[in-house]
């Protein structure tokens, strides 16, 4: 009986150590298998820019306003159609001009270096709280930080 008893506990202390072993050997390949698996939705930001973009309907709105407008006074100051042409050509060109900076809006622009070495781009109208070398991953369209 002793004897027996001995063999049973053997078993069981192999059975324990050897699945202790394979267990911890598991989990190491599988960890092993999530660092080498890619996400093609990862990856690294490697510049964020800042420029304007400007609207076109608002250039052209205020040319035409400042034209008008500079055409009325025109005929009003001078009170010939010579006047009125001076006044409409210098206010479509002021006009212009306010339209193009009116119209402007600033945009951020990150690019980012995927993990499969392609490089996008993604668009904000706010500054996004990200800086170079950010890891990320794009979700909707959008950047989130990892």
């Amino acid at each position: 009986m002793a004897s027996s008893l001995k063999s049973v506990a053997t078993g069981i202390l192999s059975v324990v150590l050897v699945g202790g072993s394979l267990l911890t050997t598991g989990t190491d390949v599988l960890a092993e298998h999530r660092k080498s698996v890619r996400c093609s939705d990862c990856g690294t930001v490697i510049a964020i820019n800042r420029r304007d973009q400007k609207s076109e309907g608002s250039q052209t709105t205020g040319t035409v306003i400042g034209g008008v407008g500079g055409a009325v006074a025109g005929k009003m100051i001078g009170d010939s159609n010579t006047a009125a042409v001076v006044g409409g050509l210098g206010g479509a060109a002021l006009g212009n001009i306010i339209g193009k900076n009116v119209g402007k809006k600033k945009i951020w622009s990150v690019q980012v270096k995927l993990e499969t070495g392609k490089v996008i781009g993604i668009d904000y109208e706010a500054e996004p709280d990200l800086r170079q070398g950010d890891r990320v991953r794009v979700v909707d369209g959008r950047l989130q930080r990892m």
